[in-house]
């Protein structure tokens, strides 16, 4: 439940900054079947409840998205994943980022 709480902290201040808008949040909360299902790792933030995948709005700011995970990431454990230019996985398991060109 922690993991989950401080992910939400992290997603409401993205909001706060007005980097979150017009997301579409895609997954949340995975039990072990789903995740498997979704292709999930089996160390999945997913299953903790501390992961959540976005699908951006077309006109969305990624430079300033990642802007604020070098300024806050270290601090929060800020985790950024792009799956590609459009959806995004977002969780506080450790300061990292990933993705197809790693910005």
């Amino acid at each position: 439940m922690a993991e989950t709480a401080r992910t939400l902290r992290l997603i409401a201040d993205l909001r706060a900054a007005g980097l979150l808008e017009g997301v579409e949040i895609t997954s949340g909360y995975r039990d072990a079947t789903l995740n498997r299902c979704e292709g999930g790792s089996s160390h999945s933030r997913h299953m903790s409840g501390g992961a959540y995948d976005f699908d951006l709005a077309r006109d969305a700011d990624t430079q300033a998205l990642c802007d604020f995970w070098r300024r806050r990431g270290p601090a929060s454990g800020f985790g950024l994943g792009f799956y590609d230019a459009r959806h995004l996985h977002i969780d506080t398991a450790g300061f990292r980022t990933w993705g197809e060109d790693y910005t």
